[in-house]
């Protein structure tokens, strides 16, 4: 039963028209069964390439979108696609940005960051994104799983609190899912690096004791590759949605690419890493926000950018600091 008193949920979809895109929609009807959504759909065009075409792609992409609770349609000239997202994502709040995965020929994914991958280093919303395993998903039920990567090398409270708030507006359980390597080359490099447990039990041992005292979660931990036993652990759980946090979504490498294995999840992957990893209340919490002084200056005259509703939210008091 959606619940119409609370905040929306505020998305920003940038859309180039394609079939991923067209794929990506069908989340949406999921997320507006339970909670009301306020969707902005964006295409960025190059300076001078406007055309009618474009225009009209635009006004047609999601027209059948009753469920949303407001739909406002943008086509923005830049160069930087990505870079104008961001601005765009400074200048007004937004909870998510709807990026899934493109097909892009390996050399050019060799050579060149997807807009996606830019995104993640630039947008500070964190940024949903599917692959091509999630094209036959039936999203016509409401979200019941929610599924979160841990990760021990960074503020973990801070996440586990902001995928518990998602999880508990949507009515979900939660499950804590961790990947302990497998015992190869790679592992001595990971105690060397990471402060992550390397036994499963300790793993369970250390999640738990964040709960202080209170009921636990759910918590799966497997031994072996991230990729594969991610999958497995997420069909098993029959997660609608994956949580992952920084350092979870940017490879490693000398420049920010994508992790490629979360392409291939068998549910949506909501990304807080890179730029939004810093990201800290969703707005259907009630959390006040103003937009940077520079970025407000940019908002048109007689447009006074939207301030949530001031509530107390949850009390997350239950996470050990």
């Amino acid at each position: 039963i959606r619940t119409m008193h609370a905040e929306p949920l505020r998305i920003l979809f940038p859309t180039n028209f394609s079939d991923a895109c067209d794929r990506a929609s069908r989340a949406l009807t999921q997320l507006a069964s339970v909670c009301r959504l306020d969707l902005t759909i964006v295409h960025v065009t190059r300076p001078g390439h406007r055309t009618a075409r474009l225009t009209h792609e635009l006004e047609r992409f999601l027209f059948d979108g009753h469920y949303f609770g407001a739909c406002r349609r943008l086509m923005l000239d830049a160069d930087d696609g990505p870079g104008a997202v961001s601005a765009l994502c400074r200048q007004d709040r937004f909870d998510l940005v709807m990026a899934p995965a493109s097909e892009r020929p390996a050399v050019r994914r060799l050579l060149t960051r997807s807009f996606r991958a830019r995104l993640l280093r630039q947008c500070d919303v964190p940024l949903w994104t599917a692959g091509d395993a999630v094209a036959s998903r039936d999203f016509d039920h409401p979200i019941r799983t929610v599924a979160c990567l841990m990760d021990f090398d960074t503020d973990r409270v801070a996440f586990v609190r902001l995928v518990a708030d998602f999880a508990r507006r949507f009515h979900a359980r939660t499950v804590f899912l961790y990947v302990v390597p497998p015992v190869d080359e790679g592992m001595l490099t990971h105690a060397l690096t990471s402060s992550g447990p390397l036994l499963p039990a300790l793993a369970v041992k250390q999640i738990r004791e964040m709960f202080d005292g209170h009921a636990p979660p759910d918590v799966d931990v497997a031994v072996g590759y991230r990729g594969r036993e991610l999958r497995r652990m997420l069909t098993h759980h029959r997660a609608d949605l994956l949580f992952v946090g920084p350092r979870q979504a940017a490879a490693s490498s000398w420049a920010l690419r994508f992790s490629r294995d979360l392409d291939h999840m068998p549910c949506p992957v909501i990304c807080v890493d890179g730029a939004a990893a810093g990201f800290a209340h969703w707005s259907f919490e009630g959390t006040p926000w103003a937009p940077p002084a520079r970025e407000a200056a940019l908002a048109p005259a007689g447009e006074p950018m939207r301030q949530p509703h001031l509530d107390t939210g949850w009390p997350p008091a239950f996470v050990r600091r």
